[in-house]
């Protein structure tokens, strides 16, 4: 039976709880504010979206070198230096006083944020009794839920009553007291040799995302399009040559083997990687729209935000009775098709919507939403090897910011195509423009819950306790 954590156990896990609660803040804040912040930068909220696709592309870039870097200069060091690096570099971000400055600044912040979180959670599993494990890390779930869920008002809430730059400077004070705290209580963690460095294929993984990604902000720009096309091609024979090094190589930065699992690769490779597109699209997407074409104000706008995370939340408590009583594929199946009803529902949305509607809809997006990403988190490793369960971990933490990051740039580029295709040099979004993209992410969730089915019935049955028979 899992035993109740000390008090030093769970101050550690409070500071690793915190350094997670401030890397998910800054991105769930950080939509809300983007229409007020273009303005002070002189871009469109759509070009601003840049800050959200570096810091998701930088913090991809350096997580495979994470667990490298803790077991051979030490978890602890690693770990607090990351907290330091991603408190300066809100710092830089909050007195940035152009564009550019700026998103040289986020892409310091994801590098930090790509040390400080499997860091963190490295340093609780090694200073955690195992009787205690389960207690401690439940605490570190909490800030996964609550980031979500009151980033978007708290971010609306400082952009309309105060400024900005605050976004970035309340976690400085969250970082100095999580340095001291760690240094204080953090027993020295000796560094574990671990062998060389996959350096080769680091580079390599990391230029073809940098590159993809990149690409794929700067196609969307008609006066940059040659230039993003270049990078997309890049980028994909970068990636022909990283996935043939890491095959092949002995020690490879990141292990491919999970993914010729057929349950983990349609969790993480196609319907699982297909049905994060729209629903990590939508935080940033509704902000955009409510402001720009309902004329809310930032933290109105926020608030139904909070709707769409209220939704997730009530549903967690019933995801295993779901999952026990109709099983794996039926339930996300179903819910990835009834999130695909949701987002094609926000085709017909406009300034005369009924309040309520909006509400039921984004309540309604948000259920599904919390049945899809705990099944498919579950179920990822529910049918792996036990020697495929840390380079799995590794994968699917890539797949969920790298799906990030391309939600936000996918969006971005659709909803430069009207303006780009009417020739208007405003580049300003329509209203038809955002429908539009709400049809081509509803498009992707159908393909997702197609690709659901591939499911074995039977998928998940000893996870959630339903018998294989009852299939």
């Amino acid at each position: 039976m899992s035993a109740k954590a000390d008090p030093k156990t769970r101050t550690i896990a409070l500071v690793v709880a915190a350094t997670m609660f401030m890397a998910q803040l800054d991105g769930a804040v950080l939509a809300t504010a983007l229409p007020r912040m273009a303005l002070d930068f002189g871009v469109t909220p759509v070009d601003l979206s840049l800050a959200i696709t570096v810091y998701l592309a930088s913090l991809v870039a350096f997580l495979p070198a994470s667990g490298w870097l803790a077991d051979n200069y030490g978890a602890r060091r690693i770990f607090t230096g990351a907290i330091l690096l991603f408190g300066a570099a809100s710092i830089l971000c909050a007195f940035s006083t152009g564009f550019w400055p700026f998103i040289a600044a986020r892409v310091v912040q994801g590098i930090g944020a790509s040390l400080m979180t499997p860091v963190g959670r490295l340093v609780l599993l090694r200073t955690t009794p195992k009787d205690q494990l389960v207690s401690a890390i439940t605490i570190t779930t909490m800030p996964m839920l609550m980031a979500p869920t009151f980033g978007p008002p708290i971010g609306g809430f400082l952009v309309t009553y105060a400024s900005w730059p605050w976004i970035f400077l309340l976690n400085v004070p969250i970082a100095l007291a999580t340095f001291f705290i760690a240094v204080r209580l953090i027993p020295t963690l000796e560094p574990e040799e671990r062998g060389r460095l996959d350096l080769f294929g680091l580079v390599v993984v990391s230029c073809s995302l940098g590159a993809l990604l990149f690409g794929l902000d700067q196609v969307r720009n008609p006066e940059s399009v040659v230039i993003g096309i270049t990078l997309l091609a890049a980028g994909c024979v970068l990636m022909v040559v990283a996935i043939r090094h890491l095959r092949r190589d002995a020690a490879p930065i990141i292990s491919l083997e999970p993914i010729a699992n057929h349950t983990f690769r349609i969790c993480t490779v196609s319907g699982g990687a297909l049905i994060r597109l729209p629903l990590r699209a939508l935080p940033f997407l509704l902000p955009i729209f409510f402001q720009i074409h309902f004329g809310m104000n930032a933290f109105t706008a926020g608030l139904l935000l909070l709707v769409l995370n209220f939704g997730d939340l009530i549903l967690k408590p019933a995801a295993r009775f779901a999952y026990r009583t109709w099983g794996f594929r039926t339930v996300l199946t179903g819910s990835a098709l009834a999130g695909a009803a949701t987002v094609f529902a926000l085709t017909t949305f406009g300034p005369g919507t009924s309040l309520w509607v909006i509400i039921t809809i984004l309540a309604l997006s948000g259920m599904a939403r919390s049945l899809l990403f705990t099944g498919i988190t579950v179920l990822a490793y529910d049918d792996l090897e036990e020697r495929l369960i840390s380079p799995a971990n590794v994968l699917m933490n890539m797949n969920q910011q790298v799906t990030s990051a391309l939600a936000v740039s996918l969006s971005a580029l659709l909803l430069a195509l009207g303006p780009a295709l009417r020739g208007d040099s405003s580049q300003a979004a329509s209203i038809g423009d955002f429908h539009m993209t709400f049809l081509v992410f509803g498009g992707i969730a159908t393909l997702a819950g197609l690709s659901l089915m591939r499911l074995s019935a039977n998928a998940g049955a000893e996870s959630s306790g339903r018998p294989s028979n009852s299939a």
